[in-house]
């Protein structure tokens, strides 16, 4: 199949396959707590017009401080350019963000644009309250991008842009330790013996890794790159007890090789995740594995500069997903064409890509990718510099069933506390979150 060009790396428009990505996809989703009857009680829009007709919008997202002067920036554009209409927002920690969405949807007050994530958007969809956008004028957005926020050939959710694992490390340890970071393809094996030998090399209680085995996103790699999947496009499970305790395994070898920390040094950041937590940003470790869009947040709270590098590979090749992460809008907005408008401005306006940046995502625009490299420097020139460096073909998410919403990211999370404080095997880690799943799954 034919590699479609954007900007400045090769994105390969795949047959969708089986994926999904980071705990900021899968935690926290909340819509499995409730009920399809609370969700289709919605039957009105948050926001109106006045008298005179004038639009004005209600737009919701979770973020930091910094996001929101971003997207705030944005919606002030948006009554610039289109005078009488205003678009006013609200954001929330994302530990928060959900539980405040679902409260809105069983009130009948959504608003009219909602940031969403990947099983978030399939339970929206089923439940009919969200708008088909596949009138919505995106300019040289790429359609391979598009087919994450498809479900049943209909666009309910325009992403963000391209998202997939990368590799980020501490720069100064890796230099101190004489090493060389592994070349690309590097399997992962190949990352996990280098992690021991970063912790033999520097000792003083650093370690050469970070313990992901309760990252969503690293899971789904794992998996991609073993040719397998969360789901399938049917909202089947793609992968077996056999894998989940390979995977308890692969980390669980780590540690025992003295590559990762031990139970409670790595408690906080396998309970939480998050940058500000991560041993990468602490020091007590040399690498950790993270969705791109997410190293501006890493190195804003890394003190000394960080690396990228591919994610790694397996007998079926690399792991690169891109999943559902962007804007949908509320079936039941009063204004459909106004909030078609306030997208059409985030998705191809030149104003908006100088304030993202690659704030939510790298872009799927050659447009706003241009824009954005402009001046480029710092964080968002490291990461033009890792994509100019070589090919990616992120497959496309299919849409997880609606039915298991947060389920994955927390079965993930307590098998992977109870290996650490050695209450389970891997083995019986991964029969457990299997388990787990399965049922949830109803298969």
């Amino acid at each position: 199949m034919p590699a479609v060009r954007q900007g400045r790396w090769t994105v390969q428009s795949w047959k969708e396959r089986n994926m999904i990505t980071r705990r900021n996809f899968l935690a926290a989703a909340g819509l499995a707590s409730l009920s399809a009857a609370g969700l289709t009680a919605c039957s009105g829009g948050s926001a109106g017009g006045d008298a005179k007709g004038a639009a004005n919008l209600e737009v919701i997202w979770w973020g930091a401080d910094d996001r929101a002067a971003i997207t705030n920036s944005i919606l002030a554009m948006y009554g610039k350019k289109y005078p009488g209409n205003t678009a006013k927002g609200q954001f929330l920690p994302f530990g928060d963000y959900f539980n405040k969405l679902n409260t809105l949807a069983a009130s009948n007050s959504l608003p009219d644009i909602i940031q969403l994530n990947l099983p978030n958007l399939a339970a929206y969809v089923k439940n009919g309250l969200l708008l088909d956008l596949g009138d919505v004028d995106l300019g040289d957005y790429a359609k391979a991008s598009l087919e994450t926020g498809k479900i049943d050939g209909k666009l309910y959710g325009i992403n963000f842009g391209y998202q997939y694992l990368t590799v980020m490390y501490n720069t100064e340890l890796v230099t101190k330790s004489g090493l060389a970071v592994p070349k690309d393809p590097a399997d992962w094996n190949a990352w996990g013996d280098f992690g021991v030998e970063l912790a033999k090399k520097l000792g003083n209680g650093v370690y050469g890794m970070s313990d992901n085995s309760a990252e969503s996103n690293t899971w789904a790699s794992w998996l991609t790159s073993r040719g397998k999947g969360l789901f399938s496009t049917d909202g089947k499970l793609a992968h077996d007890e056999g894998d989940a305790v390979a995977w308890y395994q692969y980390w669980s070898g780590l540690r025992d090789r003295g590559a990762i920390a031990p139970g409670a040094e790595s408690q906080t950041y396998v309970s939480n995740g998050g940058a500000a937590v991560d041993p990468l940003t602490t020091g007590k470790s040399v690498i950790s594995m993270s969705p791109i869009v997410q190293f501006q947040g890493y190195q804003k709270v890394n003190k000394v500069p960080l690396g990228l590098a591919p994610c790694p590979t397996g007998p079926s090749g690399r792991g690169e997903v891109n999943a559902f992460f962007g804007w949908g809008i509320s079936s039941k907005t009063k204004n459909p064409q106004a909030a078609k408008d306030f997208l059409n401005l985030w998705f191809t306006d030149p104003g908006a890509f100088k304030e993202l940046g690659l704030d939510r995502a790298i872009p799927a625009s050659k447009k706003q990718l241009d824009t954005v490299s402009q001046g480029a420097t710092g964080a968002i020139k490291t990461m033009l510099g890792f994509m100019d460096s070589y090919t990616i073909s992120p497959a496309s998410q299919p849409a997880s069933p609606p039915s298991i919403g947060s389920k994955v990211q927390d079965s993930l999370t307590r098998a992977a506390e109870a290996v650490l404080a050695k209450k389970l095997s891997p083995e019986q880690a991964g029969a457990q979150y299997f388990s787990e799943i399965k049922a949830a799954a109803g298969e």
